[in-house]
């Protein structure tokens, strides 16, 4: 996975296994801080929260209305996330990085 520094548009190449738990959460241009050991890329520290809606998500059952109840939705870099039944289709939804958890539903 290739990086740019947006200073210098120096192009920074990451191997996807560093990284693998993070692809599919990762919009075109987020801003994340490469890490370096002896001038050599070690990972990536991306933002606390990202923002992304919500392609693909499966009506809640009928009847499951318990407030811990959650269904898992595709969002749009194709990752998989769990969240409550109340999230649709075209909402788009906070993730926390940190965990790649269901943070709450962003109004826009």
């Amino acid at each position: 996975i290739v990086f740019m520094d947006r200073d210098d548009y120096e192009q920074i190449s990451i191997p996807k296994d560093l990284i693998e738990d993070l692809i599919p959460f990762m919009k075109e241009e987020m801003p994340v801080e490469v890490t370096f050991f002896e001038g050599n890329p070690m990972g990536v520290i991306p933002p606390t929260f990202v923002e992304l809606e919500v392609t693909y998500a499966e009506e809640g059952l009928k009847g499951d209305t318990v407030g811990t109840a959650r269904k898992r939705v595709t969002i749009e870099t194709g990752g998989e996330v769990q969240v409550p039944l109340y999230i649709n289709q075209g909402d788009t939804v906070k993730i926390d990085l940190r965990d790649f958890s269901f943070v709450e539903r962003v109004s826009k």
